[in-house]
């Protein structure tokens, strides 16, 4: 009898651990995505929800929402068509791309490469933005054919490069103010009902600003030479 009861013991042991709930994969991020929480290192990384920490890229898939924070890029970042990118406090040693992204918006950290953002449709949201001390060593800023609410560059540095606003519809306004820029600062053919300002920017070559709509407030600024609307 002692001998029969020790038998069904294992064998309800063994079922019981048998049916336990299998951890879920993407839980421990072994698929490269995150959600709110510390993502897999050194790795090409889909980011959804809030993410930090070491990768080779990142990609936010479109459609999708991505807060990179406090996180080193060794490579690229990479937001899709229709998606939110939000970089804080970051280093990437590559550039950051949104063609046809809604939303990217960078504050803070550094960058090796390039800034684009460019054919993205958000009205009434900031859709493009690089602000608070973000510093690029060498590439460029370029903003392009955006249609949204608010684009705006605020208090950057590029030690080398160039800014560029083009092409860009605003329903609230075009901020580009107390940057520091290398070489050339252009502002062109910007649109919409929104207050367009471009102030406070410290340019060492060329600040040029034409055809773009009122109300547009082109100055002062210091730069090595100002042409049409900026002064």
């Amino acid at each position: 009898m002692k001998r029969l009861f020790l038998t069904l013991g294992i064998l309800v042991a063994g079922c019981s651990d048998d049916n336990r709930t299998p951890t879920d994969p993407a839980d421990s991020n072994t698929h490269g995505t995150a959600i709110e929480g510390q993502a897999k290192a050194d790795e090409n990384f889909n980011c959804i929800g809030t993410a930090s920490g070491s990768f080779a890229n990142v990609f936010v898939p479109a459609g999708r929402t991505c807060y990179l924070q406090r996180s080193t890029v060794k490579g690229n970042v990479l937001a899709r068509e229709g998606s939110r990118l939000f970089v804080s406090d970051t280093r990437v040693q590559g550039n950051i791309d949104g063609v046809e992204a809604r939303v990217v918006q960078v504050r803070g950290g550094s960058l090796g490469g390039s800034i684009q953002i460019k054919e993205g449709s958000s009205a009434g949201e900031l859709g493009a933005a690089v602000y608070g001390g973000t510093v690029l060593s060498q590439g460029n800023i370029t903003i392009q054919k955006m249609n949204t609410g608010t684009i705006r560059i605020a208090d950057v540095v590029l030690q080398k490069g160039n800014i560029q606003i083009q092409e860009n519809a605003v329903g609230s306004g075009l901020e580009v103010v107390r940057n520091r820029v290398a070489q050339n600062l252009q502002v062109f053919v910007n649109r919409g009902r929104g207050a367009k300002t471009v102030r406070g920017n410290t340019v060492g070559q060329t600040l040029e600003c034409k055809e773009n709509t009122r109300p547009f407030t082109g100055g002062p600024n210091r730069a090595g030479e100002a042409k049409e609307q900026c002064f």
